[in-house]
């Protein structure tokens, strides 16, 4: 059973806990095997959606070019079209511009207004891009679809959830419609508040576990250049002690000791930093895949790991040159 614009002010009304709310009906059946498509001499069949443009906001695609549908266009019936990009790469030959093209959809020329592209990957992507958007009351008049509405889609301002939302909506269209509350083939629905959910866990578990691991590699980096500086200051303690029998200021020993500690750190803290923005880059040239896509580095982490290296140095050379120092200049020159 489907709905009616009425219904779909009705939720509009009655809900303000949503935050993006879509009504869409399908023009030629859902697969598109009753439309015909054409630009020219080319032609193909495609899936059609007569839509709101909170569509846009709930399912996000990624605009090319142009623009997507707008309440003007609905406002005004416009009979503008909003493509995904196969539709495009089958009609539009040689880079040939598609804004602002006529497209004969069903006999009835439209406007192309913009040129889409998924953000999915996979069979959905392909089924995504083969789309043709269109605004809904346009589609109502101009196929003779009346007030019908196939379906809703719906999105719930943060905090709230979308699963209580939607059963209260299920609730107040059988009682408006006079079904009964038990019967559950009335109305259909599908939700992925849940997938959402399981999604957003495996994703967090993930990133605290890249966190643990490069913790514990920082952890590694600071032990190693803490046992360096420490066989340094070591191996230098006879130096000091010669440069603090001719004169010099235990200051100005300390001072060098630890510029030497940090340039060290950040020397080869930053070369590493570089490495691997260079290995990101690279596995972003080298591997094609749509689950795989636009690999980056957050210079922000970076940066932060960066100064807890130096930070580390300036410790790991500040502590064994201080206890260097204490050493009296004759022991020190003894010092093997």
């Amino acid at each position: 059973m489907g709905f009616r614009n009425k219904d779909v002010d009705y939720v509009k009304r009655n809900f303000t806990d949503l935050q993006y709310l879509s009504a869409a009906v399908w023009v030629g059946g859902q697969g598109g095997e009753n439309n015909v498509v054409s630009k020219g001499k080319e032609s193909a069949s495609f899936t059609i959606i007569g839509d709101s443009p909170d569509r846009f906001k709930i399912d996000v695609v990624d605009l090319e070019n142009g623009r997507p549908i707008n309440n003007a266009d609905m406002k005004y019936k416009r009979k503008a079209i909003y493509i995904g990009q196969r539709v495009y790469e089958t009609l539009f030959k040689n880079g040939e511009t598609a804004v602002g093209s006529y497209v004969k959809v069903n006999g009835v020329y439209f406007m192309v207004v913009g040129v889409f592209k998924s953000q999915h990957s996979g069979q959905w992507a392909f089924w995504q891009n083969g789309l043709i958007f269109m605004p809904l009351p346009t589609a109502q008049q101009t196929f003779n679809l009346g007030d019908q509405v196939h379906w809703m889609s719906l999105c719930a301002i943060p905090g709230v959830s979308v699963t209580d939302i939607g059963n209260q909506i299920m609730t107040s269209m059988k009682v408006i419609h006079k079904i009964h509350p038990d019967d559950t083939m009335a109305f259909g629905s599908n939700n992925i508040e849940k997938e959402y959910k399981q999604m957003s866990a495996m994703f967090l578990g993930i990133s605290i576990l890249i966190w643990v691991v490069g913790i514990f590699t920082l952890l590694a980096g600071v032990i190693g250049i803490s046992n360096i500086m420490l066989i340094v200051i070591k191996e230098r303690t006879k130096e000091i002690g010669i440069r603090r029998a001719i004169g010099a200021k235990p200051f100005l020993i300390l001072i060098q000791i630890v510029y030497e500690s940090v340039m060290l750190t950040l020397v080869s803290g930053y070369l590493g930093m570089l490495a691997g923005i260079g290995i990101v880059e690279l596995m972003a040239k080298t591997i094609v895949s749509d689950s795989f896509k636009e690999p980056e580095v957050d210079i922000t982490v970076a940066l932060l790991a960066l100064a807890i290296l130096t930070i580390t140095g300036l410790i790991a050379g500040l502590i064994p040159a201080t206890k260097a120092l204490k050493i009296k200049p004759v022991e020190a020159l003894r010092y093997e």
